[in-house]
């Protein structure tokens, strides 16, 4: 019985050992942001902490992306749209990582899909396009309270950066249970179009 419970450890720590190899593999150096679903929104966050010379910036949803790729750089306009998952929010957040790194801009294009000021991170995809891109100490202290409260609501939230979790395309199966009073602007849309008017003035 003794050399049965050391070898179910040493099969338990060795299966450990293997789980774990492929999630850190693409933690270095941040190679699963190529692979997952919604990279798009990796290379904005890394093109918004590059230092340009192009004052011209386009926040967009994925009509955005399709129409200016964020692949595709230009003399006139840096493009950082992405996908409308990460809300208003998100496109904030870009927007001040821009800033943040020393650029001047004179003119921010939004490029979005009407549907998209009604995000208020309560969609099913809201885990995997958002959580696990921004959810993390460079950002939570330019979360509201309202974006605190919808975080909250989603299922497993204190894991979208564990390894296995953000590694990969998994994300819990989540509805919200919300009831909208609003029509074409959510809480978290007008708040954070206030801060993206705040930081140009």
């Amino acid at each position: 019985m003794k050399k049965f419970i050391i070898n179910s450890i040493y099969f338990l720590l060795i299966l450990l050992l293997v789980v774990h190899i492929r999630p850190l593999y693409l933690l270095y150096k941040d190679k699963y942001q190529e692979t997952v679903t919604g990279n798009e929104i990796y290379y904005s966050i890394f093109k918004s902490k590059q230092k340009k010379k192009v004052k011209k910036i386009l926040l967009g949803d994925s009509v955005g992306n399709q129409l200016f790729s964020n692949k595709h750089n230009t003399d006139t306009v840096n493009s950082m749209a992405c996908n409308q998952s990460i809300g208003m929010v998100g496109q904030f957040l870009l927007l001040n990582n821009y800033i943040n790194a020393g650029n001047e801009i004179d003119t921010v294009y939004m490029l979005f899909s009407p549907f998209t000021f009604r995000n208020n991170l309560d969609q099913v995809y809201t885990y995997h396009y958002f959580l696990k891109p921004f959810y993390n100490d460079e950002y939570k202290p330019l979360f509201t309270e309202t974006v605190n409260t919808q975080i909250q609501k989603i299922p497993y939230h204190a894991f979208c950066r564990n390894p296995l979790i953000l590694t990969t395309n998994w994300a819990p199966d989540f509805t919200a249970k919300d009831k909208h009073d609003f029509t074409f602007l959510s809480p978290i849309s007008i708040e954070y179009l206030g801060k993206i008017k705040e930081l140009s003035i």
